[in-house]
């Protein structure tokens, strides 16, 4: 029987690593929902638990306790990913290199470094958690290293077949998302390579807060010491290092249920049991009595409490007055309402970075200052936002983009346009464009003629009907642009073009 739950979990698991891949690269670009996804993760389910994510935390919480760590090793991408480096790593090893070992926990390490990124998520909101976020961490690798080397791929087979495989262009790249993306993929990488879990059970909030919860799980694994022959075979691929033979206990707390040991046990001395029934296994018993009373509830019991205060912190953060207007470079984008809302939600997954059909939206560096790295930031420097688009905010897994209907999108506003007549070409060469005019799509832009110089025209702007779509800002073919899209700290609505009112005009029964 375990043998098939294994392979069940190493499929789904399997699932789940290739559609986040998908869904963080060009190849699934075209997948319709595909990075729908990306809620299904504990971190976006929590920050968003205030504002429509309720079903899913809740889901994964009763999941924790009922078998414990299953998340880990069926939902998370970075961690599946791990598993992947340890199988393809113990390929270059000898038979003895292969062997995992127990190690003790690193107690103090694992919950300092939770509670601090809990804390900061509680106080600062999201955007410092992205820097240890697992998932959103994964999907920086996927953005940033990965679906480069997809789109490097297809353009190669572009080459060979130009009539079959169509050209794909680089979004910008952004060398200090970059950076961060490789350094935390190499030390991911390595961790993995020579500890299995390593990172999972020492750096990671959301594995050491499952760990915790699970220690009231109503189902776990454990050693039926009457059968257990001490033959180190489950201990040999526990990728946790977490059994203990030698005093026949599962570290719950960093078991991540990937069932590897239940496999390879002869004896069939690890099974999975209901919690209650350990009361009754005197071996078991015994071992049990020589902890504290009730230390595992206690400990359950206190990340618990810790993710409930979570939780108050951040609703009465979201609940609070914004902030003024604040100076920035970057435009946020469809749906962020405002910076300080955007901070307070974004953990820079980068999900709308990909989705994105005009690479418009990129990790910011600096537009927003220093405090607000890798948060999602518009430039019109290749493209325009479309006027009918509105698929950044509606694949935002944290709440961060609020999900915007078409008509929604069109009446928001992100930045207001300004006019710089000096870099206009009607007035620097006395001669006719309007390229800003026909792009503009809410008519806050229009065209009057030139006093002194009949049939000749000048752009006129009105930034109340102004979206800061960016269609004119792109479009102007002189350098530096006349027209700029000024972004918003806050956004605001737009007001809407009049509507040119058409008379009725009566006509004979021929109608010529």
């Amino acid at each position: 029987m375990y043998k098939t739950l294994r392979w069940i979990r190493v499929g789904v698991a399997l699932v789940t690593l290739l559609l986040f891949i998908l869904a963080f690269t060009f190849v699934g670009r075209g997948l319709e929902g595909i990075l729908t996804i990306a809620r299904f993760q504990f971190i976006p389910a929590l920050v968003s638990f205030l504002s429509g994510g309720a079903f899913i935390f809740v889901f994964f919480l009763l999941l924790t306790l009922l078998f414990g760590r299953v998340y880990c090793s069926l939902f998370c991408p970075l961690g599946i990913m791990q598993d992947g480096v340890s199988k393809v790593a113990s390929w270059f090893k000898s038979k003895k290199g292969k062997r995992f070992r127990y190690s003790r926990p690193h107690t103090v390490l694992r919950v300092v470094v939770c509670i601090l990124s809990f804390a900061v998520l509680a106080i600062f909101g999201a955007r410092f958690f992205a820097w240890i976020d697992p998932y959103s961490n994964f999907g920086k690798i996927a953005t940033q290293l990965i679906d480069p080397v997809f789109i490097g791929i297809n353009n190669l087979l572009a080459k060979i077949f130009p009539a079959a495989i169509f050209h794909r262009s680089y979004s910008v790249v952004v060398w200090g998302s970059f950076t961060f993306g490789a350094a935390f993929c190499l030390l991911v990488v390595a961790m993995s390579a020579f500890r299995g879990r390593l990172y999972c059970n020492t750096i990671c909030p959301v594995g050491t807060l499952l760990g915790y919860i699970s220690k009231i799980s109503l189902f776990k694994l454990a050693i039926d010491k009457s059968e257990c022959i001490k033959c180190n075979a489950c201990i040999n691929v526990c990728k946790s290092e977490c059994i203990d033979v030698a005093t026949g206990e599962v570290d719950e707390s960093r078991c991540v249920v990937c069932l590897n040991c239940t496999t390879v046990c002869k004896k069939h001395g690890l099974r999975f049991v209901r919690r209650s029934s350990l009361k009754g296994d005197s071996n078991t018993a015994a071992e049990e009595s020589k902890k504290p009373v009730n230390q595992g509830r206690r400990e359950a019991i206190g990340a618990i409490a810790g993710l409930g205060a979570v939780m108050v912190a951040r609703g009465v953060q979201g609940n609070r007055a914004g902030d003024p207007q604040r100076e920035i470079s970057g435009i946020i984008p469809p749906g962020g309402v405002s910076l300080e809302h955007l901070k307070n939600h974004c953990t820079a997954c980068q999900a709308c970075v990909e989705a994105c059909p005009n690479r418009i939206i990129s990790p910011a560096f600096g537009e927003y200052g220093a405090a607000n790295l890798m948060l999602p930031v518009i430039h019109y420097k290749k493209q325009f936002c479309g006027f009918n688009c509105n698929i950044c905010s509606n694949v935002c897994p944290n709440g961060a983009l609020k999900p915007l209907s078409v008509e929604e999108k069109r009446k928001v506003q992100i930045g207001r346009v300004e006019f710089i007549a000096k870099n206009c070409i009607v007035f620097k060469h006395k001669t006719d464009c309007g390229a800003c005019d026909e792009h503009c799509p809410t008519k806050a832009i229009t065209m009057k003629e030139w006093n002194g110089r009949p049939g000749l025209y000048y752009p006129t702007v009105n930034p109340d009907m102004c979206i800061g779509c960016g269609g004119c800002e792109y479009v102007c073919p002189e350098m530096p642009k006349a027209m700029v899209i000024r972004p918003l700290s806050v956004h605001g609505e737009a007001i809407p073009p009049k509507e040119d009112k058409q008379e009725k005009v009566e006509i004979s029964d021929f109608g010529f």
